[in-house]
């Protein structure tokens, strides 16, 4: 089987840390291309959430609306964010 490389992934996790009456929960989506990078970043959710009591609960392919967000807010930033600098130009500073 093929990794999908290209999909948006969604990465669900739930958050009982901040919960103060311990009964609220905060619901998490975090976004991915690729389902190589969904995993990635789900299993870096874990580690570094150990402490903290933020489960991952699912990984799944976003839905179209979903996908249609996240493409619109990633085009965003890559508007407003300056290129890198290449090698070259980083070797003449």
């Amino acid at each position: 089987m093929k990794a999908d490389t290209t999909a948006v992934f969604v990465v669900e996790t739930i958050n009982w840390t901040f919960a103060e009456d311990h009964e609220t929960v905060h619901h998490n989506q975090y976004f991915a291309v690729g389902l190589p990078s969904a995993i990635a970043l789900a299993s870096k959710i874990i580690i570094e959430t150990v402490e903290v009591a933020e489960d991952v609960t699912c990984i799944r392919k976003a839905s179209a609306e979903e996908t249609q967000q996240f493409l619109k807010v990633s085009d965003h930033i890559d508007l407003i964010m300056p290129q890198a600098i290449t090698d070259q130009q980083a070797g003449a500073l």
